[in-house]
C-alpha cells in the first residue's frame, strides 16, 4: 500500500510525506541478506556443476533455448550481459528459530538479481543502474525508492544481529533428486564459505 500524505507548502505546491510500501506490494522487492549470513547459501553448499544443474531447473531449460526474466520479462543480453538469466535464491526469516529458510529459487535477469542484492550491487559499482531499474519496474518515484531503501536497510540491521541457521529442505523436492543428498534446517555448517 503506498500511503501518499500531501501537505501545501504555499501556492499550491505540495509535499509528499511519509510515503509507506510493503515488501508484498512491490513487483521487484529489495532483499538484502544478513550481514552474518554473507557466503552461506545454496551455492556455498553445493559444487559448481551441482549449482548450475538447479538453475538449469529454475530456468526451466534443457535445451538451448532464450528465456526471460520472470520478473520484468527482460534478458541479461538485452541488458549489455553476457547471459540471459541468473538463478536466484528467495529466503524466508523466521526470528522464533533464527532461521533463514530457502523458499524458492527464481530465473531472473541480471539488472533484476542486482536489485534483491542492492548492497553488492552498490559495492561493485552497480548501484545506480541497480537503483533506476528498480524504480521503473515498480513504477516508483526517487523519493518512493529513496524512503523503501532506507527501510530496507533499518531492518537488515536488526537482522544482521542474529546468529542465523540455514535450513534448505526446499532441495528434498523431486525435480532436485539429482542431487543425491538430503538437506536440513542446519546446512551453515556445510557450507563452504566464499568472499564476495
Amino acid at each position: 500500500m503506498v500511503v501518499l500524505a500531501l501537505s501545501v507548502i504555499g501556492f499550491g505546491i505540495y509535499k509528499i510525506h511519509n510515503v509507506k510500501l510493503e515488501e508484498d506490494e512491490l513487483k521487484l522487492p529489495i532483499e538484502l541478506v544478513p550481514l552474518s549470513m554473507h557466503g552461506f547459501n545454496v551455492r556455498s553448499r553445493l559444487n559448481t556443476e551441482q549449482w548450475q544443474r538447479i538453475c538449469n531447473v529454475a530456468h526451466g531449460r534443457y535445451e538451448n533455448r532464450v528465456q526471460v526474466c520472470e520478473i520484468c520479462g527482460s534478458t541479461g543480453k538485452q541488458q549489455g550481459f553476457n547471459h540471459s538469466l541468473e538463478c536466484h535464491e528467495q529466503w524466508e526469516y523466521n526470528t522464533t528459530t533464527k532461521t533463514q529458510k530457502l523458499v524458492r529459487l527464481r530465473s531472473i535477469c541480471p539488472m533484476c538479481h542486482k536489485v534483491f542484492h542492492y548492497g553488492l550491487s552498490v559495492k561493485k559499482g552497480y548501484g545506480e543502474r541497480a537503483l533506476q531499474h528498480f524504480i521503473k519496474v515498480n513504477n516508483l518515484t526517487c523519493e518512493q525508492a529513496d524512503q523503501y531503501i532506507m527501510k530496507v536497510k533499518a531492518q537488515i540491521k536488526l537482522k544482521s544481529k542474529v546468529e542465523w541457521q540455514l535450513d534448505l529442505t526446499y532441495l528434498n523436492q523431486n525435480q532436485f533428486k539429482f542431487l543425491k543428498t538430503t538437506f536440513n534446517d542446519r546446512e551453515k555448517y556445510n557450507c563452504q564459505f566464499y568472499e564476495f
